[in-house]
């Protein structure tokens, strides 16, 4: 899956410690002493051990399926142009969160040629559309890898490949499912201008993401945190102690969702209070909000009920232990990242199956069955 873990690097990347601009306070500027380094050198070498760093190889047959969907779109917006002039300045763009931002393509052409044409490709082994979702999407599987696939229109009559998503075009666009399509982009970008040190960023929610994976606690949809929030949480952490080393983030990450003694808001450049005075008031009633950067400025923790933040405050006392001890060279990392032994830890279940006679409307129906199950 192409998700916010998994952002991309561009050239401004190349000096990956940086000094963005800040309109809050760190709380400490202090370098990592040796202990520190020792922690976050042994926590890399365990996330290698764990197999979360990509390979070379893997990395080459990402770039490959990305470039393979770009020259697919291409080729699909110029197929649908108005006119032969019109579709030659006419392009798509393949942004860095891993969606796709059209120009001059109506959504039903999205859903029924692109679906087609995506169909056609060999290299495509799934494709299931999701026209009713808040945000409609393309689920689709490209060489093995899982690829979701959104639309929005902007207003440019072309689309360059040098295009960048500003926070002026957000506000202006009327339709909300494109804004908020247009605002993951913006937050993923803006993660990435955030952070102080862009590697210690990426290491650091590697490692939260990982054991929030193996402990079971993330999913949005299963009224967890997901990927967007766990990256809001590392990047605002990585704000508060801008020199500090993986392992120390992590560790200060674990304390303060703890003790959950901040609004997590990286609403941290200037001019951004007005998307924070726009953000929906129910995003600051949450059990444990993240306000992200950017337009819309909402929470990605509306799904979070009193049970399972429950199940995330155990969980995240376990990891501080075991991240305390782990600092101090008393126990491996590989103990934060240990399997849940959820079919341990209860004694009843309740069962759902939900299936159908038919492969393809299975893969709808589980998405369908997948987005309710919040509600059982």
């Amino acid at each position: 899956m192409v998700t916010l873990g998994m952002i991309s690097k561009d050239d401004s990347d190349s000096q990956s410690i940086r000094n963005p601009i800040r309109e809050s306070m760190p709380i400490s500027t202090v370098e990592p002493n040796e202990r520190e380094k020792e922690a976050t050198i042994s926590l890399g070498e365990e996330l290698r051990r764990q197999n979360v760093l990509e390979t070379a190889d893997e990395i080459r047959m990402r770039e490959t399926v990305l470039n393979h969907v770009d020259s697919l779109m291409k080729h699909f917006v110029v197929s649908i142009g108005e006119n032969t002039r019109r579709a030659a300045a006419a392009a798509s763009k393949l942004l860095m969160f891993g969606s796709y931002r059209l120009g001059h393509v109506s959504k039903d052409e999205f859903f029924d040629a692109f679906e087609s044409m995506l169909l056609e490709s060999q290299s495509v082994s799934e494709v299931t559309c999701i026209r009713d979702a808040y945000v409609p999407t393309i689920k689709t599987k490209i060489c093995g890898m899982s690829i979701d696939l959104a639309m929005a229109w902007l207003e440019p009559s072309s689309i360059l490949d040098d295009l960048f998503v500003r926070d002026d075009m957000s506000p202006q666009n009327e339709n909300e499912q494109y804004v908020r399509i247009l605002g993951g982009s913006l937050v993923t970008e803006d993660m990435l201008r955030l952070v102080p040190n862009i590697q210690v960023f990426r290491d650091s929610l590697q490692c939260i993401g990982l054991w929030a994976q193996r402990r079971a606690i993330y999913s949005d949809l299963s009224g967890f945190l997901g990927g967007i929030a766990w990256a809001t949480v590392v990047c605002r952490i990585c704000q508060l102690y801008p020199n500090a080393v993986s392992s120390t983030i992590v560790r200060h990450a674990f304390i303060m969702i703890n003790q959950w003694c901040l609004k997590f808001v990286s609403l941290l450049l200037p001019g951004r209070m007005f998307f924070l005075s726009q953000a929906h008031p129910a995003s600051w009633s949450h059990r444990m909000p993240t306000i992200t950067p950017g337009y819309p400025a909402i929470s990605y923790a509306h799904n979070v009920a009193s049970s399972t933040q429950i199940i995330m405050t155990d969980e995240i006392k376990r990891a501080n232990d075991i991240v305390e001890q782990a600092i101090a060279g008393k126990t491996s990392w590989s103990e934060l990242f240990a399997k849940d032994d959820f079919f341990h830890a209860y004694e009843h279940y309740v069962q759902v199956i939900a299936c159908t006679g038919d492969k393809d409307l299975q893969i709808q129906w589980y998405t369908v069955t997948t987005s309710l199950e919040i509600n059982i």
